[in-house]
């Protein structure tokens, strides 16, 4: 059995956010107001294999570590399991001659009162 090598690996760290200060200020209906945000450890990792094929049936596999889900994205037909990541991938517009896989992590543990508090799709 052939073992598929990537192209390349692209590895991201981006920290979470935490004291959402001046909350909802900032939406149409306050009509003025600004808002900031803490960005602290743990950080939320992403690393993305890009392979040179493009299988039509698994293009694009999401590992949600934290939630010990692998499954294949078909962005271009609806979201699924964590829509935020899924509109995310669907935003970036990914070639389609090749395939990629995005494995992502933290450390942060669900109901820590940060974006991580409900799922990675609720404020990321």
């Amino acid at each position: 059995m052939t073992t598929r090598r990537p192209l390349t690996l692209i590895n991201s760290v981006a920290p979470i956010r935490v004291c959402d200060n001046g909350g909802w200020t900032d939406t149409w209906f306050a009509g003025h107001g600004r808002i900031f945000n803490i960005g602290v450890y743990p950080y939320a990792e992403v690393q993305i294999a890009v392979y040179p094929d493009a299988d039509r049936e698994a293009r694009i596999i999401i590992n949600a570590e934290n939630y010990g889900e692998r499954y294949a994205v078909r962005p271009e037909v609806h979201w699924d399991k964590h829509p935020l990541l899924e509109a995310a991938i669907a935003y970036m517009r990914l070639p389609t001659d090749l395939s990629f896989e995005v494995t992502i992590y933290s450390e942060a543990p669900g109901g820590a009162s940060t974006w991580s508090s409900r799922r990675w799709d609720s404020g990321l």
